[in-house]
């Protein structure tokens, strides 16, 4: 299709993906495993009916820790593939008349579109300046700044339209709870203010959810280092200094978390018998 525009394309080794729009007006998103040259899954978006669709609206998105994609239009979403669990789904888009993928477990672990993340940036200069001090969060000199930018966001799906989002930015490191529908940030804890020391990448970090999505947290270098229970309305975390700052390891917190972890395979359980810490200071959730 050498006429085609490729207005997207993201890996995940071996998985490549593509959203061509083409001059016919089509939109067609496709999957192809680069190992083996064969195309693994296709959603045609759209024909020829929408002439004045706007593409940048469309991104697609993996998630942070799996070969799981999906194609968003906006903040809905109308295609996934997850080779792990064998899942192959897609919707056409319609305009307002569309009916988008609104499966909780189709939608679980993956991240923020991009016009989520501009929305959350903004929710969260909101936050600082006015919800923060009604929630009784008072800005401090190392609090995030009110800036648009960042260096890299990490987020991950929960509950309803509800999103955990980890901020790192070049002084610090902050996990949020994002209501997407309300363009909102509902919840926060600091993690880090060590960004020098840490150099950290997004391919350090997964943003988790329990099993109920009672709870979320921030996973860095394999280890739990911050908890938000929003049931509870509880917050926990320790800061960390250093790539060395031992992890959370009380099971009452860490019961229910699980991730795939990137590259093994594998799901992760992030608590076992003996995982108790003397050390552990904070409310007990168990």
């Amino acid at each position: 299709m050498p006429e085609a525009q490729i207005s997207a394309r993201f890996d995940w080794d071996p998985y490549a993906s593509w959203l061509i729009i083409t001059p016919q007006g089509r939109a067609v998103f496709v999957v192809a495993n680069l190992e083996t040259d064969e195309t693994v899954h296709t959603c045609q978006l759209f024909g020829a009916e929408l002439p004045h669709f706007d593409a940048s609206t469309a991104s697609v998105v993996w998630a942070n820790a799996a070969p799981k994609c999906a194609l968003f239009v906006e903040n809905d979403m109308f295609s996934v593939f997850d080779p792990i669990h064998g899942i192959s789904e897609s919707r056409r888009f319609r305009g307002e008349a569309s009916e988008p993928i609104v499966d909780p477990v189709l939608l679980a672990d993956l991240p923020l579109p991009p016009i989520g993340e501009r929305a959350f940036c903004k929710a969260r200069v909101a936050y600082w300046k006015t919800g923060a001090r009604r929630l009784g969060d008072t800005p401090t000199p190392d609090s995030p700044s009110d800036e648009l930018t960042s260096g890299f966001l990490v987020s991950s799906k929960g509950p309803g339209a509800l999103y955990g989002v980890f901020e790192n930015t070049p002084e610090d490191g902050n996990l949020y709870v994002f209501d997407s529908e309300n363009s909102r940030v509902i919840r926060w804890l600091q993690v880090h203010v060590a960004s020098s020391e840490l150099n950290l990448s997004p391919e350090d970090v997964a943003v988790v959810w329990t099993d109920e999505g009672d709870r979320v947290g921030v996973v860095i270098d394999g280890g739990l280092r911050a908890i938000i229970d929003l049931h509870a309305d509880h917050r926990f975390g320790i800061r960390m200094r250093s790539r060395a700052t031992k992890p959370i390891r009380h099971v009452g917190w860490l019961r229910g978390f699980q991730w795939w972890e990137k590259g093994t395979g594998e799901t992760r359980v992030l608590y076992s018998n003996s995982d108790e810490d003397d050390d552990f200071k904070g409310d007990d959730p168990s």
